[in-house]
This record gives C-alpha cells, sequence and structure tokens, in this order.
C-alpha cells in the first residue's frame, strides 16, 4: 500500500462555535489504481466544524401599536387650523343658524375670490348713507384692490362687464360735474354724451373728482356724492341682473341686485360706446 504525503497537521483554533480548524488542513489520499491522482477532502466537515454552535433563541415580534385617537386627533387639529369651521360650528351651537357667523359677524370671511376685511372709516360712512337711504345693501372691503374693472372683477370672481365705472367728467361750458357708469369693459364716446348734454366735456383730474364726488378716483360710487351732477348710465348695464359698484375706497364695493337704475337718482340711460 502506497505512502501517503506527508503534511504536517495544524493545530484547530478555538473559534466562536466551537474548535475551528486552521484553513489549509487537507489530507491527500491515493488510489492503488493511479498513484498519481489525489483529491482533496476536507478535513473537517461542515457538520463537524458547527458541532459546538448553538441557535440564538428566536424573539417574538412586537406587539403592533394600537392608536384609536389617531385619526381623532387629525380631524380635530384640521378643524383648528380652519377657524371659518370653528365660528360656523360655534354658530351652530348658540343660534342654529351659521348665516349670522359667516356675514356680518365674521370679518375674515371670503367674498368669492377674495378675502374681506373690517370697513374702513370712508367705507362706514358709505354704508350708513345707504342704510339712511333705505336700501338694503352691504359694503364689504376686501384685501385686493378694485381700483380697476379687471381689479374688480378679479377680486370678486364676476365677469367684467357686471363691474360699474364711476367715471368723472367736467363740463367745460359750465364746469359742472357729469359722470358716465358705463359697463367694464366699455370705453365711453364723449362725444355721444356731448350730443345729449349740448356741450362739450373733458376728463376730470383727480383734485376735481375728490372736489365733487368726496370720493377718490378708484373708490367712486354711482350715488351717495357730495354735489349734485348730471348722470348717464350705460344701457348695458340693464341686461345683469346683480352688478359690483365702487363703495368709497379702491377696496370696498357692494353689490346690487337687479338693476342698477332702482337706486339711483335723476339719471339717462343710452349707448356710451
Amino acid at each position: 500500500m502506497p505512502e501517503k504525503s506527508a503534511i504536517p497537521e495544524r493545530t484547530a483554533r478555538p473559534g466562536v462555535f466551537g474548535d475551528v480548524p486552521a484553513p489549509g488542513r487537507v489530507h491527500l489520499a491515493h488510489t492503488d489504481s493511479n498513484p498519481s491522482a489525489a483529491s482533496a477532502t476536507p478535513a473537517t466537515s461542515p457538520d463537524a466544524r458547527h458541532a459546538g454552535h448553538r441557535p440564538c433563541p428566536t424573539r417574538a415580534a412586537p406587539p403592533p401599536v394600537v392608536r384609536p385617537f389617531a385619526f381623532a386627533a387629525r380631524l380635530v387639529a384640521f378643524g383648528i387650523g380652519r377657524v371659518d369651521f370653528l365660528v360656523r360650528l360655534v354658530g351652530l351651537a348658540v343660534v342654529g343658524n351659521v348665516e349670522p357667523f359667516t356675514s356680518d359677524w365674521f370679518v375674515g370671511r371670503r367674498i368669492r375670490g377674495a378675502a374681506q376685511v373690517s370697513l374702513s372709516k370712508r367705507a362706514r360712512q358709505f354704508q350708513e348713507m345707504l342704510d339712511g337711504r333705505g336700501l338694503d345693501l352691504e359694503v364689504v372691503e376686501l384685501s385686493d384692490s378694485t381700483h380697476t374693472a379687471d381689479d374688480a372683477a378679479r377680486a370678486l370672481g364676476c365677469a367684467k362687464e357686471q363691474i360699474v365705472k364711476s367715471l368723472v367728467f367736467r363740463n367745460t361750458a359750465t364746469d359742472g360735474p357729469v359722470m358716465v357708469l358705463a359697463s367694464g369693459p366699455n370705453r365711453v364716446d364723449e362725444a355721444k354724451i356731448a350730443a345729449v348734454l349740448g356741450s362739450e366735456i373733458g376728463r376730470a383730474n383727480a383734485a376735481y373728482v375728490k372736489r365733487t364726488t368726496g370720493f377718490p378716483i378708484g373708490g367712486v360710487p354711482p350715488l351717495g356724492h357730495r354735489e349734485p351732477m348730471l348722470l348717464f348710465v350705460d344701457e348695458d348695464l340693464l341686461q345683469y341682473d346683480e352688478v359690483w359698484a365702487a363703495a368709497g375706497t379702491p377696496n370696498a364695493v357692494f353689490r346690487i341686485p337687479g338693476k342698477i337704475t332702482s337706486i339711483l337718482d335723476e339719471h339717462i340711460v343710452l349707448p356710451v360706446t
């Protein structure tokens, strides 16, 4: 029987899971039929290497965390973030109706496209004038400017044609004020007004407007002026059941339901373009 190759045995090293033989220790076995062939087999099988291994104990999964009030807490937080929601809730609890809390009582509500703010002194004075005439109309002052027809339509979320422009002219013959109430996109043909008036008219400057109407340009309402004036109304305004006009300041407006002519002083209706 042929002799085995002499390879020195290496001492096994202590390991975490028992004694682990040093790497590279193999036995070379020769067969009688083929002395030159050699097969390398590990000196130690995997089972033998891990004979000292002890399995780790299995850790149980933690129980699921139950949050029964999570949804309710989020709902409450959402309500607190919405002041108008709380105001409506209080109104419903106190008077059984949310309308008083969302109209006159609630400052900061939204009128269609823009937020309403508390009335300025001049806007309050115009509101008192409307009340004194027995007109059930409400002045609102917005955070957005309504200085131009485009600004007003954008702030109110209505058509530009529903915006009433209060344009002040000066009668060149008498220097008296002439007012034309025109639909938002319409450009006034001064020749048509002059033909009805019997004299030429010219545009008034800011000082003239303030002196004769008592209001600044951009906030001139269609009524309640300091001085009496000739009044012309664009016939295009009569096709709408609701229009909006300035109410004393560039940010204040009031809604006129029905025909605007129902609240005006003596006037003349005609096409202004």
